[in-house]
C-alpha cells in the first residue's frame, strides 16, 4: 500500500493531475457507485462518461452532463486541499511503510 500512496503523490506532480483526498467522515457518497469522467472541449459538446460494476456508458445529453457536474462539484468541494491531501496521502505512505 505504501507503494500505491508514493505513486498517488508522485502522479500529483503532473500539469493535468489534482489528487484530492475525501475525508472519511464525509457525509457525500456521490461517485461511490462507480467512476465517472467529465470532458468536453473546443467544437464538441460536453460529454459524461459513467461506470458501473457492470457496464460503461457515454452521453452528451446535457441533463446528464449537468447532474455529474454538480455531484463532482460536490465532491471537490467537500475534498480537502490539494496540500492537505498530499500530506495525508504521504503520511499514509510512511504509516504503512512501518
Amino acid at each position: 500500500m505504501a507503494e500505491q500512496m508514493a505513486h498517488l503523490a508522485a502522479l500529483d506532480e503532473h500539469p493535468r493531475i489534482n489528487i484530492r483526498v475525501l475525508p472519511h467522515n464525509s457525509w457525500l457518497t456521490t461517485g461511490l457507485q462507480g467512476a465517472f469522467i467529465l470532458a468536453g472541449g473546443p467544437g464538441m459538446p460536453d460529454m459524461v462518461y459513467l461506470e458501473s460494476i457492470i457496464t460503461g456508458q457515454i452521453t452528451a445529453d446535457s441533463e446528464r452532463v449537468r447532474e455529474v457536474r454538480l455531484k463532482y462539484e460536490m465532491l471537490h468541494n467537500e475534498a480537502l486541499p490539494r496540500r492537505a491531501s498530499l500530506q495525508l496521502i504521504r503520511e499514509m505512505a510512511e504509516k504503512w511503510t512501518n
